[in-house]
């Protein structure tokens, strides 16, 4: 059989309190009402949206396949029946799921493997399957009743990621937790950013060298010194620095319209920002001193 599928977007509210068979209903008279507008395409939609056009409008379809059964022994006059189905299906979304109908509701998903893991996918169809059984078994509870999790899944995230955490001593703080790591794992990996990547001897040995400039030019403790640049590793070396010479870190996206950066380094009464080659001529027409990392 040839054809086009025309996939068509609805929005699905969640009541929690609405009871089940209502809000299915619900849906389905809702798409009923789509099918008036299935000849508009989705990029047609997108157009009269807000959307950006690098924006998709979702990144996952639903496939609710809806072929006449096939059953050799029930032979009926006038009655369209299929003997062979094959189909070939492309779609540009990360995440395909069909659904396909039947004495047993059959789930399907096609993936993007760079988008989403094999693990991911079967909790998933676990996740799936569960709600399906909840909405045919309890037609008459309300939505919040629906479990999701199976009792395996509820026992690890209760137990299993909820142990009991030990807290580091009272006397401990980020830079003395940090400089125990780097004494202990000197040629670790510390930090990866991109094809970069900084062991943490590397790490502490460059924020003891800002941390000393900062001393150097009238750093005392408790002032509070802006730091704004991009991701990077610069980023942990300056606040590292900081907190090192004793000072409180003001963090800056430079990405802020500028009346708000404005207004945070008034605010703050910052005296000293950090930043790096990629933002400092952002920051030139700002009215306090700039200190620039070179790495």
């Amino acid at each position: 059989m040839d054809g086009i599928i025309s996939p068509t977007g609805a929005y699905v509210l969640f009541e929690n309190d609405i009871e089940i068979g209502n809000w299915l209903r619900a849906i389905q008279n809702k798409q009923w009402e789509l099918r008036e507008y299935e000849h508009n395409s989705l990029s047609d939609i997108k157009e009269w949206s807000e959307m950006e056009s690098s924006t998709p409008l979702f990144n996952q379809i639903f496939v609710f396949e809806n072929y006449p059964s096939i059953d050799k022994n029930i032979e009926k006059k006038n009655e369209l029946v299929l003997e062979n189905k094959n189909s070939i299906e492309h779609t540009n979304y990360p995440m395909s799921i069909t659904i396909k109908p039947g004495k047993q509701i059959e789930f399907e998903i096609s993936y993007v493997e760079s988008e989403y893991s094999g693990e991911s996918i079967s909790r998933i169809l676990a996740h799936l399957k569960n709600v399906a059984l909840e909405l045919s078994n309890n037609s008459n509870s309300s939505l919040n009743d629906i479990k999701m999790l199976g009792e395996e899944e509820k026992h690890k995230i209760i137990n299993d990621f909820n142990h009991e955490i030990r807290l580091p001593e009272r006397k401990c703080n980020i830079v003395s937790i940090f400089e125990k790591a780097a004494n202990e794992n000197p040629y670790e990996v510390a930090i990866k950013s991109g094809t970069q990547c900084i062991n943490y001897k590397e790490l502490n040995h460059k924020s003891n060298l800002l941390a000393y400039s900062l001393i150097r030019n009238g750093v005392r403790k408790n002032d509070f010194i802006g730091l704004s640049m991009n991701k990077s590793i610069d980023l942990f070396v300056g606040l590292l620095g900081i907190l090192k010479s004793g000072a409180a870190y003001v963090p800056i996206d430079p990405t802020y319209p500028k009346h708000r950066i404005s207004h945070m380094i008034t605010d703050s009464n910052i005296k000293l920002i950090i930043s790096n080659d990629e933002v400092q001529n952002e920051l030139k027409n700002y009215s306090c001193n700039l200190f620039t990392i070179y790495l």
